[in-house]
């Protein structure tokens, strides 16, 4: 799917889930028929192999479809991107795991890569149990993947049929409450051969399946940090036009230093979106013929922690210049507030991201697995 194409769809879209969100959150997951337009537009399948009828959408195009559809709603644009990151897993399952799980077309793929849960090795698999976090998406799912440690200590990532996998109600969250996001758990499952996969080496060997799959989660959380940001810039800018601050006879908008600040917002946002869309592109290049150079995947690294970064600091700049007004249930800012702040959380994006990307800059010995 082409970035102009994927853009144009979650455009389409986005009217159609907007003055959704406190419904959304409030409900803790999507509800049915906003997960049902998300699943029947392909953007689950963003980048699924085109071999199993997915897009294979180069990294740059996927940010921007991404960010697009996170600025209509957070949660939708968080739950289309685990899901399309998900389906990087169909280049590195076996062909029979990989047509089976991602061939039907309203296949949902989510879960965690993190070795969470154990596994027993049976006759012709092997047998998974063990709890998982973070399971945005996973009442829409048609499998979940529930990475696992084998008793020699070897890692493991099969994915389960979603009737495999007890799902937990326990998202109770500060944002993003509406991505459905609560624990899963997996009591003694059997999962067949074909349906593990390794991240040792790609099956399919193209250049998208040569990037490290948490390379692009990493980049896909700061696309939905751009998106959710954009919009709370959007939505201070209408607020400012209007609002009178108490004892004054002109709006917000008319004050020098708010003026500053939209524009510290906005450029801050833009600049950053530029730093990442160019990191993956260059990424995507370097990996045309082989697997991609230490130095291109920290420069992607390094900018999505920092887009997620930056997406936080406008957002924040919004929020207070909005004063009073936004700290209501009902203005979108005080919900964007919070949900760009969950975002900022993440594992791939956290702070401490920047000190691999620093050390690796200083030309220190440094452990690159999480790259």
């Amino acid at each position: 799917m082409s970035a102009s194409l994927g853009t144009a769809v979650s455009r389409a879209l986005g009217p159609l889930m907007g003055g959704r969100e406190a419904e959304v959150e409030a409900a803790g997951r999507l509800p049915d028929d906003i997960a049902a337009k998300l699943v029947g537009s392909g953007l689950c399948k963003l980048m699924v192999a085109t071999r199993y009828g997915g897009f294979e959408t180069p990294p740059r195009a996927a940010a921007t479809v991404i960010e697009e559809l996170s600025y209509h709603d957070s949660a939708v644009g968080w739950c289309a991107m685990i899901a399309a990151t998900s389906g990087l897993l169909s280049g590195f399952l076996p062909e029979e795991g990989a047509a089976e799980i991602f061939g039907p077309d309203n296949a949902v793929v989510v879960g965690r890569l993190t070795p969470q849960g154990t596994a027993t090795p049976a006759e012709g698999g092997a047998r998974v149990s063990g709890m998982w976090q973070w399971g945005s998406f996973a009442q829409h799912a048609t499998a979940l993947v529930a990475g696992c440690t084998f008793p020699d200590g070897s890692v493991g990532l099969p994915v389960l049929d979603a009737a495999q996998v007890h799902l937990i109600d326990n998202w109770r969250v500060l944002g993003l409450g509406g991505t459905g996001s609560g624990d899963f758990r997996v009591d003694d499952a059997f999962v067949a051969e074909h349906r593990w996969a390794s991240l040792a080496e790609p099956v399919v060997d193209t250049a998208l399946f040569r990037i490290p799959p948490l390379s692009m989660l990493a980049m896909g959380i700061a696309a939905v940090s751009l998106g959710i940001a954009r919009r709370a810039v959007a939505e201070f800018v209408t607020l400012a036009t209007v609002k009178l601050p108490q004892g004054s006879s002109k709006p917000l908008a008319e004050r020098a230093p708010v003026q500053a600040d939209v524009s510290r917002a906005e450029a801050g946002v833009d600049a950053a979106r530029l730093l990442l869309l160019d990191a993956a592109e260059v990424l995507f290049g370097d990996a045309a013929d082989g697997p991609p150079s230490v130095e291109a995947r920290r420069r992607l690294r390094l900018a999505a922690s920092h887009a997620t970064e930056a997406a936080a600091r406008a957002v924040d700049l919004a929020y207070t210049a909005g004063g009073g007004a936004v700290v209501h249930l009902d203005h979108p800012l005080q919900r964007l507030f919070r949900d760009v702040h969950v975002t900022t959380q993440h594992a791939m994006v956290a702070p401490r991201t920047l000190e691999l990307t620093g050390r690796l800059r200083f030309g220190l010995a440094t452990d690159v697995g999480q790259l």
